[in-house]
């Protein structure tokens, strides 16, 4: 009688014998009547990569191999020693910020060797406060700030700038920059020129 012993590798799962009359993942025992062959089964370990966005911006990160694309499907098994490549896409008028985790950084392409499961944040950043000045003509009756803050939005929609707009006016109670919110700053033009 012949008991053999599988141990895998670091990097590595014993997934069972076939042959010999042996079969499953712990010892295998052959009594010896003829030449014999026995296989042990080894598969290299998975390890699942996952892709967070931080940020308050919007893109989307994909992969190749193909497997992530977030967007949707943020998480993707990988097997060891597989080498992923990441990369980011800044939504309209968003920008990429750069990557952390997995040993990334900066804004170009993420490349991870998969050795362990393994988190990499792509941050996006949203579009800057866009001040602009339109063409268009009325006859003096906004319809109020309301009503002037609806035809500042739908020139920013025609004109594709995301986000929400409101006009640059004033009333006895309210300053202009009062109504753009405590926080607003970074104003830029349309061409990304500061403002």
């Amino acid at each position: 009688m012949v008991q053999l012993t599988a141990s895998a590798a670091a990097d590595s799962t014993f997934t069972g014998w076939s042959g010999g009359g042996c079969t499953g993942t712990g010892a295998c025992v052959v009594t010896m009547t003829a030449a014999t062959s026995v296989t042990a089964s080894f598969a290299l370990n998975s390890y699942t990569l996952t892709v967070t966005k931080p940020g308050t911006g919007t893109g989307t990160v994909t992969s190749s191999p193909a497997g992530i694309n977030c967007g949707l499907d943020c998480s993707e098994a990988y097997t060891h020693g597989q080498v992923v490549v990441l990369t980011a896409a800044a939504a309209n008028r968003h920008t990429f910020a750069g990557w952390s985790g997995g040993g990334c950084t900066g804004t170009g392409t993420c490349t991870v060797t998969v050795t362990a499961a393994t988190t990499v944040a792509a941050t996006f950043n949203p579009p800057p406060n866009y001040m602009f000045v339109t063409s268009s003509t009325h006859t003096g009756n906004l319809g109020g700030l309301s009503g002037a803050d609806a035809i500042c939005q739908a020139r920013a929609t025609a004109a594709s700038l995301p986000g929400t707009f409101r006009a640059y006016l004033g009333t006895g109670s309210a300053t202009a920059i009062s109504r753009l919110g405590a926080t607003a700053s970074g104003w830029v033009r349309t061409d990304n020129k500061p403002f």
